[in-house]
């Protein structure tokens, strides 16, 4: 993730180090519990079960998300990183929430954002 930042030339994230790390509480917290808590959960219930459709419907939330914060003023390969890298890691934490629950996704995303604000 972080050498695709470079390949297209991200700008650097403002703040401190830690400041951008500490995020993660923010980041990783309320858009879990909307997104798979809320979301998924939900298009898995609709869909009697089955658990694809919910994972695609919070993965495209997570692009949206993404997208909505100011992303779409971003050069277009930079949208196209945005939409591929949250897309793929939308589909991943998906999944985990379905394999093993709540608390483990909350993790996934946090460890992602760390990793991502912290190089970026």
């Amino acid at each position: 993730g972080l050498l695709l930042l470079r390949l297209v030339e991200a700008p650097r994230l403002p703040g401190s180090i830690a400041a951008r790390a500490l995020s993660a509480i923010f980041a990783a917290g309320p858009l879990e519990i909307v997104l798979h808590l809320g979301a998924m959960s939900t298009v898995v219930w609709l869909a009697r079960g089955r658990r694809a459709p919910g994972i695609v419907v919070a993965a495209a939330l997570l692009v949206v998300f993404h997208l909505a914060g100011g992303g779409l003023e971003q050069p277009g390969r930079l949208i196209a990183l945005i939409v591929l890298a949250n897309g793929a890691i939308g589909l991943v934490l998906g999944w985990i929430y379905a394999a093993y629950g709540f608390e483990f996704v909350m993790l996934g995303h946090a460890v992602a954002h760390i990793v991502t604000v912290v190089g970026g």
